[in-house]
């Protein structure tokens, strides 16, 4: 497993890994962000991100150079949020007109998605079986509509979410049930584990701002991690769970990291932007990595943060971290003009998830990040009125 490959632990640098969290930690008490999506953006970066790299670090062959790395992009991100706080971004507010008709497309989206999936067959090879998920994923591959990449992420991580959400502020409880069912479906469908995992962690947080116990995160993220872990001993299935959702995406930034600091950055190979940065790749950086480390073409996918330490060095860090700070600040921004905006903030959840294991311009398009901007955006005009 690569989150095993690099060697025995070393008590020293596990040690020296939690003095460094100490130090993060006191510094995000001492100067704490207001906004509620940057903050929330921070809090699960340093819990899905940070933190496993910080433990994966003791292992004696592992580098610190990536722990740094990481938090360079950290450091960044929360530098020009703190800056950005007393910014403020006035848009336009949309009418319940344009809202309802943004809506009545997205519907038609949702209707295509459903329909498709069981035009194509999906409730023929419907699966909740996680020991045959891979098999029930190649159908839905070898069957999927066009466009069906693009509509599932929308649905299942943006439209879905939305909608348990908004009914849930509007407590309309059997609508709430109505949608988790729908992603339930969806799972049974398609077999992407996070497709059930997202609703789950979404509903959580909103718990936790609905009662008030959002300052209480980190115990929160602690006794889930304990959880998970201590399941882990009990099934195999939930080993191979806790080890992809706590270690994979921390562990595959070394490999990143560990490439491109020895070869040429990639500079978007294998994309249409290739020719403009004169890429000297004719592969992608997941691929070339694929290639490398395992012999084989697939996609072991990257955050933000080892993307564009892929594409342009430490050059990349920082400017995709700017970027990736204006893109938190209009999410603010826009949760702020909703009445009860911080528990609409945990439609940002799958996002700032597939931040940890994805490219920003992936996220922002494929992932649906800019349509969240949007839904965001109408939100306001929708609480307002039934």
């Amino acid at each position: 497993m690569i989150q095993l490959d690099y060697g025995n632990f070393s008590l020293l640098k596990l040690l020296a890994g939690y003095l460094i969290l100490a130090g993060i930690l006191i510094l995000l008490k001492k100067y704490p962000l207001q906004q509620v999506v940057s903050k929330l953006f921070l809090d699960l970066h340093l819990i899905i991100l940070i933190i496993p790299m910080l433990t994966l670090a003791a292992q004696e062959q592992r580098p610190l150079d990536d722990v740094f790395l990481l938090l360079l992009g950290y450091s960044v991100v929360f530098v020009t949020l703190k800056l950005f706080e007393k910014l403020k971004v006035n848009f336009p507010s949309p009418s319940k007109a344009l809202s309802l008709s943004i809506l009545f497309v997205l519907s038609l989206v949702y209707a295509y998605l459903f329909f498709g999936m069981l035009f194509i067959g999906g409730l023929g090879w419907f699966n909740l079986n996680f020991y045959e998920i891979y098999s029930t994923r190649e159908l839905y591959n070898a069957n999927a509509l066009p466009f069906f990449g693009y509509l599932l992420s929308w649905v299942a991580y943006v439209f879905n979410i939305f909608l348990m959400v908004f009914f849930l502020h509007k407590k309309k409880y059997i609508l709430v049930v109505f949608f988790i069912l729908m992603q339930v479906m969806l799972f049974g469908m398609t077999n992407h584990k996070l497709i059930l995992f997202v609703p789950v962690v979404v509903l959580f947080f909103y718990l936790m701002f609905m009662y008030k116990l959002n300052s209480k995160i980190f115990l929160m993220a602690s006794i889930g991690i304990a959880l998970a872990i201590i399941l882990s001993f009990m099934h195999p299935m939930f080993e191979g769970l806790s080890m992809r959702a706590f270690y994979t995406p921390a562990a595959m930034h070394t490999l990143y990291f560990d490439y491109f600091s020895t070869h040429s950055s990639a500079l978007m190979s294998g994309t249409r932007w290739a020719s403009i940065f004169d890429a000297p790749y004719d592969s992608k950086a997941v691929q070339i990595v694929a290639q490398h480390f395992w012999g084989r073409d697939f996609s072991p996918n990257v955050g933000w943060l080892g993307n564009a330490y892929a594409n342009f060095g430490f050059g990349g860090i920082v400017v995709f971290a700017l970027m990736l700070s204006i893109y938190l600040k209009l999410a603010d921004e826009f949760v702020s003009k909703i009445p009860g905006g911080k528990k609409f903030s945990v439609i940002m959840i799958p996002v700032i998830f597939s931040l940890c294991s994805s490219a920003f311009n992936t996220v922002l398009v494929t992932h649906g990040g800019i349509l969240l901007l949007l839904i965001l955006w109408l939100t306001p005009s929708l609480v307002k009125n039934n």
